[in-house]
């Protein structure tokens, strides 16, 4: 398995320990919110290693995968007619900011759902030669779910980002990926799903063509002829 946080991540920082056997309780045990309440009202979240987790999480994340299949999955992004990258929530951030770098490199990214819209609504006029990037962690949300079969019907090109094989935006889809979301408090941590979408960024960029990058030197040079910059 390629080493993927030399690729894109940089070095794992390593030596991060939990006293006491905590880590055992943390990464092993099933997932019980009151019991992870009571840890934190324990130990504090400093000793409970919050930092450590993320760690775990983005290795985990990153050893179930490899370059060749997100190298796949940038490709698809980079041939398509249009992306529409979904998530909801506090997904739909990260659908946001992925959209916003891609489509200054390839000029045909947009996140979905807009505002005042539906996903449903959004992939209606999706079909073959786009590629739909949705995401969606337990609690499952329904509207993902159904944006996605919808686009697999209209013969869309889905990538699921999800936590588990099993996930309905992942089994079934072209490219899938499984996201750890171990967290010490009471919501998923999107740590590993933010550093899975930056790699795959960083292969969109890599696998795209010189105008790509030209693109984004003329993006930011706008942006600087206009002041919008401050460089002070």
């Amino acid at each position: 398995m390629d080493r993927l946080f030399e690729v894109g991540l940089g070095q794992r920082q390593a030596g991060v320990d939990l006293a006491g056997g905590l880590q055992n309780t943390l990464f092993t045990q099933p997932r019980v919110e009151p019991c992870r309440a009571d840890l934190i009202r324990s130990f504090g979240v400093a000793v409970v290693g919050d930092r450590a987790i993320r760690e775990h999480n983005i290795e985990q994340t990153f050893a179930a995968t490899d370059t060749g299949r997100i190298k796949a999955a940038a490709d698809a992004i980079v041939e398509a007619r249009h992306s529409y990258v979904l998530g909801v929530g506090i997904n739909h951030t990260l659908a946001r900011n992925f959209a916003y770098l891609a489509d200054m490199a390839l000029g045909s990214v947009r996140a979905i759902p807009r505002d005042g819209s539906l996903a449903i609504d959004d992939v209606a006029r999706a079909g073959p030669g786009d590629v739909l990037p949705a995401m969606t962690f337990k609690p499952y949300r329904s509207e993902i779910v159904d944006a996605v079969a919808i686009a697999r019907r209209q013969g869309v090109t889905v990538i699921g980002l999800s936590d588990s094989p099993a996930s309905p935006v992942v089994a079934g889809s072209e490219h899938g990926f499984v996201v750890q979301t171990e967290t010490a408090h009471f919501f998923n941590s999107t740590v590993a799903a933010g550093a899975l979408l930056e790699t795959l960024m960083a292969f969109v960029i890599a696998d795209a063509n010189e105008e790509v990058v030209a693109n984004i030197d003329r993006f930011h040079a706008q942006r600087r002829a206009l002041a919008i910059y401050r460089d002070d």
